[in-house]
């Protein structure tokens, strides 16, 4: 059960660091958007 939440919590980590590389706004917005929904949001993908 902890490697389930540590690779979580990696693959947020990896998301937030890409997030951090799109200079676009347009692509920006989109991955925010992925973002939340994944990890963020009730019920979300992978939210713990």
């Amino acid at each position: 059960m902890s490697t389930e939440f540590s690779d979580e919590n990696i693959e947020f980590w990896i998301a937030c660091e890409e997030f951090r590389t799109i200079t676009q706004p347009k692509k920006l917005a989109v991955k925010a958007i992925k973002i939340y929904e994944d990890y963020i949001a009730v019920q979300a993908k992978r939210e713990t």
